[in-house]
């Protein structure tokens, strides 16, 4: 007797998925949006390694782009005390064999009051702040500070970061994104540094003091002088282009936090 064939009817179709095509799509966004923050934050984490092994003169073309723009400020007749303060700048090179390769132009204008450490190991200081220090312990101070920049590779670490920041936001973002781009790159420009890292060169200038002069005199009073000038300049409501009025830590509490480490 022949018994016909009759087809298992299967429980479910195991040619569809169970699971939510939108709730698939969604682990897979996720899955890559944690990634992409992964890798951003190694290669974020990664820069400042990196960095810390480049040359101290790194970055020479951008350093003297600049320099230029400084250097068009400049009066055409040299500083008359300009041999002196390179004399001072040597001493403290001379403290590190890897400080020789730095530069310091004077800029011969009244109206730069400030200093600044740019890539490429260059440092500029206007004669504007240079004749408001009372002592070469301030001028070496304020010039161990912007060296303390130089060594700490504070300009690569700012502009590399900028620039990768400026990358992925260039990736991520579609339409009108001209403007936030533009200010991006106005930003790494910027020759400001962040509260950390104008607080760690105060440090090492002072420390740099210390081994030159084997005294800490001028530390605190270097801030000092230029309270001084914040407050002058504020009384007679000019515009004071210093980098402590953007990023830099208020001059009271610089003053402080340095009066603290030479009374140890």
């Amino acid at each position: 007797m022949q018994i016909p064939y009759q087809a298992k009817i299967p429980s479910k179709n195991h040619n569809v998925s169970t699971e939510s095509l939108i709730a698939k799509s969604f682990q897979i966004i996720l899955s890559l949006i944690i990634f992409i923050l992964i890798s951003i934050v190694f290669v974020y984490l990664s820069l400042g390694i990196i960095i810390s092994f480049a040359p101290i003169n790194f970055g020479k073309i951008l350093g003297e782009s600049f320099a230029k723009n400084f250097q068009a400020e400049s009066k055409s007749v040299p500083y008359q005390q300009e041999e002196q303060i390179q004399n001072i700048f040597a001493k403290l090179k001379n403290v590190d064999p890897q400080l020789q390769s730095l530069e310091l132009r004077i800029i011969n204008s009244n109206d730069l009051v400030n200093a600044f450490a740019l890539p490429g190991g260059i440092i500029i200081i206007g004669t504007g702040l240079l004749e408001e220090l009372k002592s070469e312990q301030e001028i070496a101070m304020i010039l161990g500070h912007e060296i303390g920049h130089q060594v700490n590779r504070d300009y690569l670490q700012r502009l590399s970061k900028s620039a990768l920041i400026l990358v992925i936001y260039s990736a991520i973002t579609v339409g009108g994104s001209e403007v936030p781009i533009a200010s991006s790159l106005n930003d790494l420009l910027d020759l400001s540094f962040s509260r950390r890292q104008e607080l760690n060169a105060d440090q090492f200038g002072l420390e740099l003091l210390n081994k030159v002069y084997h005294s800490s005199f001028g530390a605190v009073e270097a801030f000092q002088s230029i309270l001084q000038i914040e407050n002058k300049l504020s009384t007679n409501h000019k515009f004071l282009d210093l980098n402590i009025l953007k990023t830099h830590p208020d001059t009271k509490y610089r003053i402080k936090k340095l009066s603290e480490k030479v009374a140890k």
